[in-house]
């Protein structure tokens, strides 16, 4: 976990338990947040306690796509997971692509 850059990856964990919750709730976030700045979070052991919030299919789902994320940003040297700089990339592209039809 000590090569995993945690802030990149909290805005998604963030909007995943916002959409899946349908509120913002900042306890259950922070929760989640807190087990994965342990030094070896156990993902049963946080599905386990997010079922209550985000109910068992929510919550295997949600760990799921977290611990891929977790995964890919390990197996990178930069600690990002490639999905997230992939979606960073198609956001640049997109803003750069607007801001030159502005210019025309």
């Amino acid at each position: 976990m000590s090569k995993i850059k945690l802030d990149v990856i909290k805005p998604w964990i963030q909007d995943k338990l916002t959409e899946m919750l349908k509120i913002d709730d900042d306890v259950v976030v922070d929760f989640v947040y807190n087990q994965l700045e342990e030094k070896y979070p156990d993902p049963k052991k946080i599905q386990i306690n997010l079922t209550g919030f985000l109910n068992g299919k929510n919550a295997r789902e949600f760990m799921a796509e977290l611990w891929a994320l977790l995964i890919s940003a390990q197996e990178n040297p930069t600690g990002i997971p490639d999905s997230l700089i992939d979606l960073k990339r198609e956001e640049l592209a997109k803003k750069k692509e607007k801001e030159d039809k502005e210019r025309e």
